[in-house]
């Protein structure tokens, strides 16, 4: 091995394996304490920690002859280590996979197994709120069906109430029963309907989280979505009811009341707003940020 890094590197065989160990190194820090983002505390101390460890042990084998040439060498591999664990908190354009094809999203860490339905609100006729030719029942689908794969990458079982553009039923309120029916036939230990907004206001805009009224088993897992939401996404204003001392807000929406398990509602933002439906609209930032964050919120 040391002969391949010595080829690889056509001098500092050494190189290499700090590149290794500092990924390593990393993947526990995100493993251990699961940050949203580069700004969490823990990426910022266990970065300062790591390479403070690195340059003390650099300034040591430079003391025994190393040459400074190859203390830079080893340095630069330490950033390639701490870039390539880092990846999954970087947000950027591109494609959604390349967030999470390094490390199978290391921040999350593999529970028992849930059930989780998921709902894309809306579906067929009944499309929903349509803004600039952009009908929310598309916009729900894709949300939806980005968390269930996020929450299959992780081990988890997900049932989606709509593989298509449809309606379960050509009625309105058997439609709606229909999503709940799904969700109580397969015995979910968790519900949740992906759903965008609108106003006759146009300033009106940001997310919002929906459980029944009333202190349910829903709240803590509102909660958690929430925060989680408002922490990775901060670039979002967050809508919230405080009069019950959480941030969800209440509502006797028929997915949520004939539902037996916990069941939340997400709005993720105003179509009616030009700023929440550019976010909206984004298939990369915006669409993995929130992503991320609601897997995050329910799994912990």
């Amino acid at each position: 091995m040391n002969a391949f890094f010595e080829k690889l590197t056509k001098r500092n065989w050494g190189a290499p394996y700090h590149a290794i160990i500092t990924f390593a190194y990393m993947q526990g820090i995100i493993a251990v304490f699961k940050p949203n983002n580069l700004n969490h505390p823990a990426i910022i101390y266990g970065t300062i920690l790591l390479f403070v460890i690195a340059l003390f042990y650099e300034t040591w084998q430079l003391k025994k002859g190393q040459t400074k040439r190859g203390m830079t060498e080893d340095m630069v591999f330490n950033c390639l280590g701490w870039i390539l664990a880092a990846i999954p908190l970087l947000h950027f354009t591109g494609n959604p996979d390349s967030l999470f094809a390094l490390t199978a999203i290391p921040a999350f860490l593999k529970k028992d197994k849930l059930k989780i339905v998921l709902d894309p609100g809306h579906g067929g006729k009944f499309s929903g709120a349509v803004y600039n030719g952009i009908k929310e029942s598309g916009l729900n689908f894709r949300f939806a069906h980005r968390i269930g794969r996020l929450f299959k990458d992780v081990g988890h079982e997900v049932i989606f109430t709509r593989e298509t553009d449809i309606h379960l039923n050509s009625n309105l309120t058997k439609d709606l029963a229909a999503r709940a029916a799904i969700a109580n036939e397969n015995n979910a230990d968790l519900f949740i309907s992906c759903h965008c907004n609108a106003s006759k206001n146009p300033k009106a805009n940001g997310f919002e989280i929906y459980t029944t009224k009333g202190k349910t088993k829903a709240d803590p897992v509102a909660e958690a979505i929430f925060q989680s939401v408002k922490e990775a996404v901060p670039e979002l204003n967050t809508r919230t009811d405080k009069s019950d001392g959480d941030s969800d807000r209440e509502a006797d929406y028929a997915v949520l009341r004939k539902t037996k398990m916990p069941a939340v509602l997400i709005e993720f933002g105003f179509m009616s707003n030009p700023h929440d439906l550019a976010l909206l609209s984004d298939d990369f930032i915006y669409l993995e940020k929130i992503s991320k964050a609601v897997v995050q919120g329910v799994i912990g």
